[in-house]
C-alpha cells in the first residue's frame, strides 16, 4: 500500500510540475541580431555647379540588431537598426555626343533606424507564423570623406514569418520596402559636393533574417 501511495504521489508531483510549466507565460522581450541584403537606391538632384542629375547608392549586405516587446500573440513592437556600406555614384545624362555616364564619387555608410509595429496575419503555416510590418524612422548617410553626414525621414512596410523552436529561441525572416524622404530646402552635402535636391524620395528593399532570443 505504501509503495502505491508513493507512486501516486510521484506521478501527482510530476503532473503538477508539467501543468505549472505549461502555464508559465512566454517571455515578452526579445533581441535579434540580423543579416540581410539592401537593394540599390537612387534620387534625383539639381546641381548647378555639377553635371550630375541623380545620386545612386549601390546594393549590399547589411547587419543589424533589434529589441522588441510582445504585448499579445498578435501584436508586438520593436526598435531596429541596420547598416550597410555602399558605393555612391553620380549620373551624368546623355547628350548629343556622349552617352549617359556613372561617375564613382565615394563610399558611404547607410544606417537605418526604424520603430516597427508587428501585426500577426491571423494564421499559421506549419511552424511558421506570418506577420505584417509597419515602421517609421530615419536613414543616416555618412560619407567616407570630409563631407558631413545627412539624416532623412523614412518609413517601411513589409511582411515576414517567424518560427519558435521553444520558449526562448526562434527564427525570423522578412522583407520590407523602405522609402527615404529626400526633399529639403538645404543642400544634401555641404563642402566639397554642392548638391541641392528636388522633391523626391529614395526607395529601397531590404531582406533580413535573424535568430530571436526571448527573455
Amino acid at each position: 500500500m505504501k509503495k502505491r501511495i508513493t507512486i501516486v504521489a510521484v506521478l501527482l508531483v510530476l503532473g503538477l510540475a508539467g501543468v505549472a510549466a505549461a502555464a508559465e507565460p512566454s517571455p515578452k522581450f526579445w533581441v535579434m541580431p540580423t543579416l540581410g541584403l539592401r537593394s540599390t537606391g537612387t534620387f534625383k538632384i539639381l546641381s548647378p555647379g555639377l553635371a550630375y542629375t541623380s545620386i545612386h547608392f549601390s546594393d549590399g549586405l547589411t547587419y543589424g540588431l533589434s529589441f522588441g516587446y510582445r504585448f499579445t500573440r498578435d501584436l508586438a513592437v520593436e526598435a531596429m537598426w541596420s547598416s550597410q556600406k555602399a558605393g555612391v555614384t553620380g549620373t551624368i545624362p546623355a547628350d548629343e555626343v556622349n552617352p549617359s555616364q556613372d561617375v564613382s564619387l565615394f563610399d558611404a555608410r547607410e544606417d537605418q533606424f526604424q520603430a516597427h509595429l508587428l501585426l500577426s496575419a491571423g494564421y499559421s503555416l506549419g511552424p511558421f507564423d506570418p506577420y505584417f510590418l509597419f515602421g517609421v524612422g530615419l536613414t543616416r548617410f555618412n560619407p567616407d570623406t570630409d563631407l558631413a553626414g545627412v539624416t532623412r525621414w523614412a518609413w517601411s512596410l513589409g511582411f515576414g514569418v517567424q518560427a519558435m523552436f521553444g520558449r526562448r529561441l526562434g527564427l525570423r525572416a522578412q522583407g520590407k520596402l523602405v522609402p527615404t524622404y529626400i526633399s529639403t530646402a538645404d543642400e544634401i552635402w555641404e563642402g566639397g559636393m554642392k548638391v541641392e535636391d528636388v522633391r523626391n524620395q529614395m526607395t529601397q528593399w531590404e531582406f533580413q533574417a535573424g535568430l530571436v532570443f526571448r527573455f
